[in-house]
This record gives structure tokens, sequence and C-alpha cells, in this order.
């Protein structure tokens, strides 16, 4: 392969060629703003664009291979692949108004919030004045209610006094994890928190030892302690240059943190009802009526990029709100194995322990549900290559139907169906008909070029 530099011809191996610049050098790992948006205008266009622009190309006798082929007496008569099919409705959402990409936090209101006022306290590891902290509180209670979610007053405002004292540079993970197992038992202790209670951190900006506090905090919050959700924001040092303060910069993330806070959250309390659900803040309007039929949504996946090891992750809806999960993760080798148990070079993309993983999962929604299974399970597969499409698909189909049998018994079959999405392909759909590609609706009408999906690819 090679790159062609400076003028038509001029073709360079791309092993002698050194990438050179600032803001869009490769090494970076991304473009520039300025180059993203470009490249994102010159690649991604309408599926009516896109299929304009591929039969000029085929039509063009100066660019496409028409030409070449006229020479030596071989007709090209360009023609799309046509296929059957029809354009669903488009998913509208409960809890907000139109969906606009730069306002949506703005004016999103949860759908099913707490349906109580939840206890919650602030901790906090910045340089600010406790006045400023306590009016910053003020704006998290507003805010949250605006959203629909009650909180009470908070309870404190405070710093965890032995982790605030070992987080400071050169403290090793463990140190910090060991005072901070020490403030979150005080609180405990001191405040008798249920279940469904919330701890609200301000850190400083990212470094070494608040990544350290960031991380502890997480895993004690989630293993050890069980009883509050954390919500942590980064909070800057300095004003910027408009002179606005870290805490003020902090108060704008406040509507998205909300809509990350309420699914943190129980939709009720414990023991109020016995299929207690996790808030949400969206769900859908009109759903498919396939989803109003006793319908489970799983997805699934494998990471090879988790310390040495492979990840497996598997999540199924809880009910019929798909819009809040159960989930089971397990490790696995990350490479195959052959007959000799010698390690092959591919990568391991079985989920090995995947019938575990869908038995409890299925268990978990059974009881969610009043002790209902699904009559029909759909199976979202990723990072699945065509070379492994059978024996991938062919184990995981497998193991499903041992999870059906070990949950619901001999009797119980439910409708599987088994959808494979995958990033790395060229096909893109348009519609023939003017009114469905205007609007994204209609009941029939034929997909072209082969090569697609609908909208903007």
């Amino acid at each position: 392969p090679c790159l062609e530099l400076n003028k038509r011809g001029n073709c360079v191996p791309m092993e002698l060629v050194t990438v050179l610049g600032g803001e869009h050098n490769l090494m970076i790992g991304k473009l520039s703003s300025d180059y993203q948006s470009e490249i994102s205008r010159q690649t991604t266009f309408s599926p009516k664009e896109r299929r304009r622009r591929i039969e000029g190309f085929l039509k063009d006798v100066r660019v496409g291979p028409l030409g070449g082929l006229q020479n030596n007496g071989i007709v090209l008569t360009p023609s799309m692949l046509s296929v059957d099919g029809h354009c669903l409705q488009a998913p509208e959402l409960v809890g907000t108004g139109p969906v606009r990409a730069n306002n949506y936090a703005n004016s999103v209101q949860a759908v099913s919030p707490p349906d109580f006022a939840v206890p919650w306290g602030l901790w906090y590891l910045t340089r600010d004045k406790e006045g400023d902290v306590k009016r910053f509180a003020d704006t998290v209670q507003r805010t949250a209610l605006n959203r629909g979610i009650r909180l009470e007053s908070c309870n404190f405002i405070d710093w965890p006094r032995r982790a605030a004292q070992e987080c400071i540079p050169g403290r090793q993970f463990e140190t910090i994890k060991e005072a901070l197992c020490e403030d979150l038992s005080a609180v405990h202790e001191q405040f008798q928190w249920p279940e469904h209670s919330l701890l609200f951190v301000l850190l400083p900006p990212q470094c070494e030892h608040v990544n350290n506090f960031y991380r502890a905090l997480k895993m004690l919050t989630e293993t050890k302690f069980g009883s509050f959700a954390t919500q942590c924001i980064n909070v800057l040092d300095r004003p910027d240059r408009s002179g606005n303060s870290g805490l003020q910069l902090a108060e704008r993330k406040l509507n998205n943190i909300m809509i990350k806070l309420t699914s943190k959250l129980p939709q009720y309390q414990r023991g109020k009802h016995l299929s207690a659900g996790t808030a949400h803040t969206v769900c859908l309007r009109n759903p498919h009526w396939l989803l109003n039929a006793d319908t489970i949504v799983f997805g699934a996946d494998v990471t090879h990029s988790a310390a040495g090891i492979s990840v497996a992750g598997v999540v199924a809806t809880r009910g019929n709100d798909f819009a809040t999960y159960f989930s089971e993760i397990r490790a696995q080798s990350p490479y195959v194995y052959g007959a000799d148990k010698k390690r092959q070079r591919k990568a391991e993309e079985q989920i090995i322990y995947l019938a575990e993983m869908a038995e409890a999962l299925l268990r978990r929604c059974r009881d969610n549900n009043n002790c209902r299974l699904p009559s029909t399970v759909l199976y979202y597969r990723d990072g699945v290559s065509d070379g492994q499409f059978k024996p991938v698909l062919t184990l995981e189909m497998n193991q499903l139907a041992n999870a059906f049998q070990n949950v619901g018994g001999e009797g119980y079959h439910p409708q599987l169906v088994i959808i494979v999405g995958q990033k790395r392909h060229q096909t893109r759909f348009s519609s023939t008909s003017h009114k469905m590609a205007r609007v994204g609706k209609g009941k029939d009408g034929k997909g072209k070029d082969g090569k697609g999906k609908d909208g903007k690819g």
C-alpha cells in the first residue's frame, strides 16, 4: 500500500512515510474537531445521496471503470440490488419533548423516578469554601427536582477525614482504599442509611491519586457497602477564562448527571413492592407489538483487553419498560485452544459460560415479573467475525436452549431470535419511495443499493 503525495501518481510506500503535525498527529489517537468535522462531512451521506454518488461513479467514463471496460468490448449496465422491505416507525420516547442532540438533557423528565425522597450526603475533596459547597448542594437538589427526582435535604456536607489525608500524590491504591473504608463505615453507622441512599462526591481534576480514590470508592460501595449509590464529578481547581469557578462549571453538568443518576436509584423503597424495579428516565411510547408479548431482550459481547483476560458480559431487560437491565459478567480465556491443547492465534469469541449467565438472568427476571418467564427471547450478539459465525452461534444457541430447560423445565420453549450486529461492512439501504425516505414510515417499499442501513452511514 502507498500514499499519493503532492501530485497525482506520486506514490510513496507507507513504511517510508512519517506523519508529522500537531493536532492531527496520528499518535495522539484522535483528530482535532476541525479535521473530524470535515472527514464526517466527506464520509457521511444520506442514503439518497450515497446512491446518487455510486451511480454517478459507475456511469462516469473519466473516473469509473466504464471507459476501460468499453474499450475492451465489455458493456456495463449499473443497477442496484432490490430487496422487498418496509421502514419501521421511528421510536418515540416518553419523558421528553422532541429529541435534540444538544438539548436533550435540559428537557428530559424521569418517567419512573424513585417514589420516595432519597436521603443523600455530599463529600468534597476540593479546596472550595464550605458556603460555596452548600450552595452547590442546593443547586443539586433543585436540579434533581426539576428532572423528577426528590432528594431530601442534604444530610451532611463534609470531607472523608481519613481518606482526604491519604489522597495525596504518591499514595498507593491499597492505602487510600483502607482509609476510605473507615470513612464509609462511619457514614453508614452514623446515618443508618437504607439501601436507597446517595453519596455525591466532588473530586479535584483527574490525576493518579484522585483516580485511585475514585476506583476505591466505586469498588467499596458496589461490593462491601451496598447501601448507597455514588455519583462523582471532577471540579476544576481554577477559574476558566470567563472567570467561572470550578463549582459554577460543575453546575452546568448537573442536567447530564441527572440522566445517569436516575438509573442508579430504585423505583420503590425496599419491601414496599414485591417486584421493585430501577428508576429510569425514558421508555418507548408505542412499543412494537413483539415487545408487548412477554419479550425479554438479551445483549452479549466479549472484550479482550481486560488485564490479559477476556471478559464476557450479558445483559437482560428487567421488564416491559426496556430501559433497565440485569447484568452478568464472567472472565474466560482470551485464546482458542486446539485439540492438542496448544494455543491458537485467534481470539476466543465464544461466551463459554453463557448457559450459566443466561440461567441467572432468567431467574432474576422471573422473580422481578411475578414468577413469569418470557415467551420470546431476542438475543443480540456483537463481536462475531464472519469466519466464526457457525461455531460461535451454534454453541451459544445450544447453551441458551440448555438455560431455558434448566430454568423453565422440559416444557419451556420460548421463541428465540438471534441477531448479530456488525460494524465492519459496507451495506447501505436507500428507499425507492420518496415518501418513505422523507418521513421514515410506510408499509411497502424496496430497499435498494445492496449496501445498507436506513439513515446516515
